[in-house]
């Protein structure tokens, strides 16, 4: 039964951001991510317990999708758009 925790906890681990993954991916302070919480603002995210906070990958990329403005014509996706679909947000 070990075995099946440590497997899904491995597979899964790319799937969810500690806050401090998160506020260093995105350049923002840790304290801007429990504002936005506290406000009911920025990322959806998972309290898991008293003090645990997760972030879902794809609840991160949803958010930045719907935030961000539309692309000049020509332009690409921001790098932060791109790292966080390719998995970069990892330590």
């Amino acid at each position: 039964m070990a075995g099946n925790v440590l497997g899904f906890v491995a597979h899964h681990r790319k799937a969810f951001l500690t806050p401090d993954e998160l506020a260093a991916f995105l350049r923002v302070n840790r304290c801007t991510l429990q504002q936005w919480r506290n406000q009911g603002q920025g990322p959806r995210f998972l309290k898991l317990g008293h003090h645990t906070i997760r972030y879902l990958r794809s609840s991160v990329l949803a958010y930045l999708e719907s935030t961000a403005s539309p692309p000049a014509p020509g332009r690409h996706r921001s790098r932060v758009l791109r790292q966080l679909q390719a998995g970069g947000a990892s330590k």
